[in-house]
């Protein structure tokens, strides 16, 4: 599954067991405060950088950002991208296609 994935998150035929996808991120044992940086200047971009870069190797970046997707308004650092990178995707795609979500839900990103 990639590095940072916890045995006991990948069942016996090797996938990733849906329930489990947050135990097999790159962030599971990184500082938490770089995910959820206070305030949008200074220290806090450091932050925002420093997480993205974690995110950019995660095995289950795609599940994370499809999960904070659908959930909706979630602060944070959450699959590579910010609260307000994400608010713009979900308008980008409510333009798109009106009558579809925003994203796939974790559980059909899981599947692919």
């Amino acid at each position: 599954m990639g590095k940072h994935a916890r045995p006991e998150a990948i069942d016996r035929d090797g996938l990733l067991d849906e329930a489990d996808w947050r135990d097999a991120g790159a962030c599971l044992h990184a500082d938490a405060d770089l995910f959820f940086p206070i305030g949008t200047i200074g220290r806090a971009v450091e932050q925002v950088e420093q997480a993205k870069r974690i995110c950019r190797d995660c095995p289950v970046q795609q599940l994370c950002l499809a999960w904070a997707l659908e959930l909706g308004a979630v602060s944070g650092i959450w699959g590579g991208t910010t609260n307000e990178e994400r608010r713009a995707t979900r308008a980008a795609a409510r333009r798109r296609h009106p009558a579809h979500r925003a994203a796939q839900t974790w559980q059909q990103a899981a599947q692919a």
